[in-house]
């Protein structure tokens, strides 16, 4: 063995020296512990998973020459692109037409995971009408306002929403475009359509399975979904592919209201808040059409914006009264008795410095919230002497997530939005106070909120992985 120079004996002597060091404060303890202490356990929620996939063979490559292919050697310069090459076989991909005509909830139904059965889930559904406000209106059971509309629930402060395992559940395979609670009477039902067309349902206080089941009515992203102030028995869906459907609970079947032949995308929808026998949603760029119920079609158009609309909302109290956001960088309200098909005159205008993406009267209908990407949430009170204020929130666009929409909760005094720190805020309208909610159970941006419209403190959000997050008031 080979004597050690002076230089490798001091070396090894000072790796020995901080070894006794390091063993003596015990650092390799200390790491060890911030290692298992950092580890998180996955997260089980109920919902949709993905099949896993296997790795698929590479396909195996014939080459056949020009004789066997029938092809003679002076015709080979005629070979266009349109005739692919024998060593490269096609993968055929079964594309997705949005069809003409009513669907059956049968056909378009995806079966995942370990939902309650499908008889069970639908006369769970049928009952959804004994829920409804509607039904203890009739029957006098339900203190209702002067205006026809629930009265404004008590103040709470937003702490007091909390959120659990339990209320998680993936409810569609990609990104939620839109999310809607139904009105049901104390209980929580929530409706979402994700990027590719799927309609997915899920009732959280299911005993049986997990409450939740998915469709697939349309082909393209589900921009909208709505329902009529007091009925869940029918829920209004509208799409990129540009069908407007009718989810009737009763006929077991997704109707097609609308169609035009996929010319222009649908961004928004709306029911008139004095029944669901009008259905206000907006196509390409700018304009609104009103679809009767009752005659089966359009009624009505009328050119509000110059370029695409956002959102579509109604006044509480004043059903002559809609607000519409868009591109163009404003929101409007319009009286409905005054539209005209071109040059309608906006009783109000706010204007933002980028596109608008959302507005929203408040429940008392003395606000209007807007919420737009330069970077602010704008509210506005009073319609004869306009003023907005705004307020800082960071809005900035994200190719994979959905934009943030600030909603009211159940009374004037808070908005709900999204957080780029995958968290709630909830800016005070009064003190111009954010309060941001954090939960280590949020995984992804949630960025599409909607509120119970008749049990206070219940509040859904949807983010891109198709999760839906529903916080509860304790």
């Amino acid at each position: 063995m080979e004597q050690m120079t002076e230089y490798e004996r001091k070396r090894l002597e000072n790796v020995q020296r901080n070894q006794q060091m390091l063993a003596a404060l015990r650092v390799h303890d200390t790491a060890e512990h911030l290692r298992s202490v950092s580890k998180k356990p996955k997260l089980e929620t109920k919902g949709y998973k993905p099949p896993k996939r296997g790795k698929e063979p590479e396909p195996s490559v014939l080459r056949r020459s020009l004789r066997t292919r029938g092809i003679s050697p002076e015709s080979i310069g005629d070979l266009g692109s349109d005739s692919p090459p024998a060593s490269s076989p096609a993968f055929p991909r079964t594309p997705r037409s949005a069809r003409n005509g009513p669907l059956s909830l049968a056909e378009t139904y995806v079966p995942y995971g370990e939902e309650a059965s499908y008889d069970h889930y639908f006369n769970r559904l049928r009952e959804l009408r004994d829920h409804a406000p509607l039904a203890d209106l009739i029957r006098g059971k339900t203190d209702m306002g002067s205006e026809g509309r629930a009265l404004v629930g008590p103040k709470f402060s937003p702490g007091n929403l909390k959120l659990e395992a339990k209320d998680i559940a993936r409810l569609a395979p990609n990104r939620i475009f839109s999310v809607h609670i139904l009105p049901c009477r104390e209980r929580v039902i929530v409706a979402s359509g994700d990027k590719e067309g799927h309609f997915s349902l899920w009732d959280a206080d299911c005993e049986e399975g997990n409450g939740l089941h998915m469709y697939l009515p349309h082909s393209s992203p589900v921009s909208g979904i709505a329902t009529a102030p007091f009925s869940a028995e029918k829920v209004f869906s509208c799409s990129y592919d540009g069908f407007v459907r009718c989810m009737d609970i009763e006929k077991e079947v997704f109707d097609m209201l609308y169609t035009n032949n996929r010319d222009n995308l649908l961004s928004a929808i709306c029911c008139a808040p004095h029944g669901y026998q009008s259905v206000y949603f907006a196509e390409g760029y700018g304009e609104i059409k009103v679809l009767d119920l009752r005659v089966g079609g359009v009624s009505n158009s009328y050119e509000l914006h110059e370029k695409r609309i956002y959102t579509i909302d109604f006044h509480p109290y004043n059903p002559h009264l809609v607000c519409t956001s868009s591109t163009d960088c404003t929101a409007s309200i319009w009286d409905v008795r005054n539209m005209r098909k071109r040059q309608t005159k906006s009783i109000a205008t706010v204007r933002h410095n980028k596109a608008v993406l959302s507005a929203y009267f408040s429940p008392s209908g003395n606000y209007l919230a807007t919420t737009s990407y330069d970077d602010s949430v704008g509210v506005s009170n009073g319609l004869d002497s306009w003023n907005t204020t705004f307020i800082y929130h960071y809005n900035p666009p994200r190719r994979w997530i959905s934009s943030f929409r600030a909603i009211w909760g159940w009374d004037d005094q808070y908005l709900f939005i999204g957080n780029m720190d995958k968290a709630l805020d909830a800016i005070c309208t009064s003190t111009k106070i954010t309060t941001t909610l954090h939960s280590p159970l949020i995984t992804a941006i949630p960025t599409r909120f909607a509120k119970h419209p008749f049990v206070h403190g219940v509040l859904a959000g949807a983010n891109a992985g198709g999760r839906v997050y529903l916080w509860r008031k304790h």
